[in-house]
């Protein structure tokens, strides 16, 4: 049991404790103030352990930075007390987000000194001050250890140990003959659309685990025998299908015709670690991740009979962007204490999961809110610094609550999300509360004042004598019409008509509900959407080229089982479209009226006979009509128009030739100077201007036999 004599941390382990991460704390605190001029996070964390081998170090900026600056050799330099001196590669994300991968990874135990020079620079010119900071690696878990995580247990995900089928990916002619029975009870005018959940069951000899879509009478569109694997289906936030594959540890996608089209792991290290309680996958390109990070602590030093060598899991979270490169890292064990675990979890075990986070949402302000079952706290991170916004249940609780329903609030909670009206939704799984009933919960929350108001709550009315109860796993989903679905999760007493899923309408009304047949069998989570298996064109993916005064070039993603695609488009303040169709992911729109504003749209027809939505309108503008003027010997186009970082040439010569480029501003000034060696025939140069102020600018370009200009907007 923990110590109880902690008043003014007088016994010894609550000292140890507080000391240790007192110092942990100071030495944060005083790297982070040499650090915060120049970065808004930085990953390793100055000061902090338990790191992997293979980590790669990440540095996000307050500023732009240019891009020319980080390809310096001698930018920083990166020593391991026993590997020494490590050869390192740098990529730029997103323009300010700096990405430091050794090309050696580091040696289990030691320490890592990183040591910035001063020649970090942001496109504004200012120069990054250089500092230095430490950081350390794991110890290498033992044999023994490692062997004791196969065995450990989780609620929510299958039992360890259970050998696998031959499936790793969705297969064709995917066999159903397992498929659990089920029954859909209560059919009485729920919410439109199809309901996407996967099954697992609690007996260990039962290994068929099918993703599965049906309608809201229960009839079949589609499943798959995944053995152990399809955990956690759902159509995700980018509109393709994700489900979690134990075989590899990680995750697949699919698209719309079901075919497999990509995977997602954690990285830094944390690939076999990747966790199945989350995904979330965003329309501009981003994905977020957890993994569950096993680390030897001993535990002795925080609790009366703590087990000197316990396996004590961490929980990682991380960003990826687009190339799934690791954009952001966050870790628990820089955030939170291993005793802001719940009291009834025992800390004397040889495998403590203090965290266990299972639900991470892309917040409407861009930060993060994040489920930690183990410490039941619903915490919000800020995805700049990393730091906490605010701290929800558990013992840091910060906020006042009114009007909920019971004292405790919720207990070993699930699925935090944020809905369409502002409000929050969780699961409350209420294990070890005094009544253990399960519920779906909405607060509003007043985050300055920290305040959370009980909004709405529904608990199933009792099956006979039994509470409906889940002990693990859980989710709640709003749904456009204002009805809520929800997943019991791991219910016990499978002898009784214990519901899987239930919709309930705004009253709280059962409109629909859902139950295997199996009382054995139970759901992660439950999702309803009006799905169109087609996809809708990603409007981050749309790009225009070769604007000109009269035409322009569009481009968008190529839609795996699209057939056709249909482009409308008309000036801006016209009411009737233009359309057109093509067979390929690009369509040159010509005749368009000079100095002349566009408005566009792109929907896809795909193979399965559906068609998507259009996508969200976007817009261009057409440049000043040209002098018509014999054909030269070399033709330079520059886009795009107006302009906000790259310029891009293209450049159209008979033979090799030198070019000399400049830019001037209306002044004359000359801002830009710049060599272009052409090759014969069409070739392109990237011109960076991000450096430039906005404004209007000349492009010249000067050959042995021609001199002319292009205006063009720096915005």
């Amino acid at each position: 049991m923990i110590k109880k004599d902690i008043n003014a941390f007088k016994t010894i382990g609550m000292k140890k404790q507080s000391t240790f991460f007192a110092f942990l704390i100071l030495i944060f605190i005083t790297a982070s103030l040499q650090l915060s001029a120049q970065f808004q996070n930085i990953s390793p964390v100055p000061g902090s352990k338990y790191h992997k081998p293979q980590t790669t170090l990440v540095f996000r900026a307050s500023g732009l930075i240019d891009e020319s600056s980080i390809l310096q050799g001698n930018l920083l330099e990166i020593k391991g007390s026993k590997s020494g001196m490590h050869e390192w590669t740098a990529h730029l994300s997103e323009g300010r987000t700096i990405i430091i991968k050794p090309k050696e990874s580091f040696n289990w135990g030691e320490t890592v000194q990183v040591t910035f020079h001063s020649l970090f620079k942001r496109t504004d010119g200012s120069t990054i001050s250089g500092t230095s900071f430490s950081f350390d690696i794991m110890n290498e878990l033992s044999s023994e250890q490692k062997a004791l995580l196969k065995t450990s247990t989780d609620d929510d995900m299958p039992d360890a140990g259970v050998v696998y089928g031959a499936s790793s990916v969705l297969r064709e002619g995917c066999s159903i003959d397992s498929l659990p029975s089920y029954m859909v009870t209560i059919n009485n005018n729920p919410a439109p659309g199809q309901i996407f959940h996967n099954n697992q069951s609690d007996d260990k000899k039962d290994t068929n685990s099918f993703p599965t879509i049906i309608n809201n009478d229960g009839s079949l569109v589609w499943t798959c025998d995944q053995s152990l694997n399809g955990h956690d289906f759902k159509v995700n936030k980018n509109g393709y299908m994700t489900y979690f594959n134990y075989e590899f540890d990680g995750w697949v996608v699919m698209d719309s015709n079901y075919a497999v089209i990509d995977s997602v792991q954690c990285g830094n290290g944390y690939e076999d670690e990747t966790n199945g309680h989350e995904i979330m996958m965003y329309p501009d390109g981003h994905t977020f991740v957890i993994a569950f990070d096993p680390q030897t602590v001993d535990m002795s030093q925080l609790v009366t009979g703590g087990n000197t060598n316990a396996l004590v899991k961490g929980l990682i979270i991380q960003e990826l962007d687009a190339e799934k490169q690791v954009i952001f890292q966050w870790r628990s064990w820089d955030h939170f204490l291993i005793t802001d675990i719940n009291p009834t979890q025992n800390l004397t075990a040889a495998i403590i999961d203090y965290v266990h986070g299972n639900a991470v949402e892309r917040d409407n302000d861009g930060n993060i809110l994040i489920s930690s079952r183990n410490m039941s706290e619903i915490s919000k991170i800020n995805l700049e610094t990393g730091e906490f916004v605010w701290r929800m249940g558990g013992k840091n609780n910060q906020f006042t609550f009114v009007n909920d329903n019971i004292p405790e609030h919720w207990n070993y909670q699930h699925d935090i999300r944020r809905i369409a009206n502002g409000n929050v939704t969780l699961f409350n799984n209420a294990v070890d509360l005094p009544v253990e009933h399960s519920e779906a919960k909405e607060y509003q929350l007043d985050e300055i004042n920290k305040v959370a108001t009980l909004i709405w709550h529904y608990e199933h009315p009792p099956i006979g004598d039994a509470h409906v109860f889940g002990t693990g796993s859980g989710s709640v989903q709003r749904l456009e019409n204002g009805n809520t679905l929800i997943s019991w999760g791991k219910t016990i007493n499978s002898t009784s008509n214990i519901p899987n899923y239930t919709e309930v309408d705004t009253n709280n009304n059962i409109v629909w509900e859902f139950k295997f047949e199996d009382g054995l069998q139970r759901g992660y989570r439950v999702h309803k959407y009006s799905w169109k298996p087609c996809e809708i064109i990603n409007p981050d993916l749309i790009t225009l080229s070769k604007l000109t005064d009269n035409s322009v070039k569009v481009t968008w993603n190529q839609v795996h089982n699209a057939v056709s695609y249909d482009l409308q488009y008309r000036k801006l303040g016209k009411v009737k479209w233009k359309f057109q169709s093509t067979t390929i992911n690009t369509k040159k729109l010509i005749n368009l009226k000079p100095e002349s504003g566009y408005e566009f749209h792109i929907r896809t027809n795909c193979s399965n006979g559906y068609t998507s939505d259009w996508s969200k309108l976007d817009t261009f503008a057409t440049e000043a009509q040209r002098l018509i003027l014999p054909v030269p010997v070399t033709t330079v186009m520059v886009y795009p128009n107006p302009v906000s970082g790259i310029l891009n040439l293209q450049l159209t010569t008979v033979e090799e030739e030198m070019i000399a480029f400049s830019i001037y501003d209306l002044t004359g000034k000359k801002m830009m100077e710049k060599n272009i060696d052409a090759i014969a025939g069409e070739s392109s140069q990237q011109i960076d201007v991000a450096g430039l102020p906005d404004g209007y600018y000349i492009a010249e370009f000067k050959t042995p036999t021609q001199n002319f200009v292009q205006k063009f907007v720096k915005q």
